[in-house]
Order: C-alpha cells, then sequence, then structure tokens
C-alpha cells in the first residue's frame, strides 16, 4: 500500500488591528495572519457596558488579508471591547477607548 502524506493545514488566524472610532462609528479591521480563511460570515461587534453592537459580512481571507467594518458607535465614554466571532466563537478581541 501507498500513502501520501502530506502536511496539516494551518488554521486561519485572525487578529483585529487598533480600532478607529470617529462621532458615529466604530471601524475595526480583521487580519487573516494563518491558513485561508473559507467564504463564511464573520460578526465584529463593539461591547461597551450591557450594549452590544454588530455588523456581519461574508468574507474568504487569505494569508494576510484584510475586511473592514463600521459598527455603529455606543453612547458612552471608557473602555470597549471589540469581538471577532465565527461559527458562534469569538476568535480574536481587542480592547479600545471610546473616547
Amino acid at each position: 500500500a501507498t500513502f501520501v502524506l502530506l502536511p496539516p493545514e494551518e488554521s486561519p488566524n485572525i487578529i483585529i488591528q487598533q480600532p478607529v472610532v470617529d462621532a458615529s462609528t466604530v471601524n475595526v479591521t480583521i487580519q487573516n495572519t494563518g491558513g485561508a480563511l473559507e467564504s463564511t460570515s464573520v460578526t465584529v461587534r463593539v461591547v461597551f457596558g450591557g450594549s452590544i453592537n454588530s455588523q456581519a459580512q461574508t468574507v474568504a481571507l487569505a494569508n494576510g488579508q484584510t475586511a473592514n467594518f463600521s459598527i455603529a458607535r455606543p453612547a458612552g465614554q471608557g473602555n470597549a471591547v471589540a469581538e471577532v466571532v465565527i461559527g458562534g466563537q469569538v476568535v480574536a478581541s481587542a480592547p479600545f477607548t471610546l473616547p
């Protein structure tokens, strides 16, 4: 018998670049630094206090590619968190400040 062994495929690794906050939106750029992310629904949400604002897109990202999300800015000032959710799981998060 002959077997062909292939190295395991690298999993996607999603990171969040520093969110950019303006008067009405929080702009979040995500980047894949791992293996290819097949076309799937990706939700980016901003969590501030008891409020969660989000935007979903269907994206496919090869290594090094980015996707941009614009989320409605929550009212108020203070510490917030941007999260990336794929398949119901939080795969990346980044704290930032709402000025």
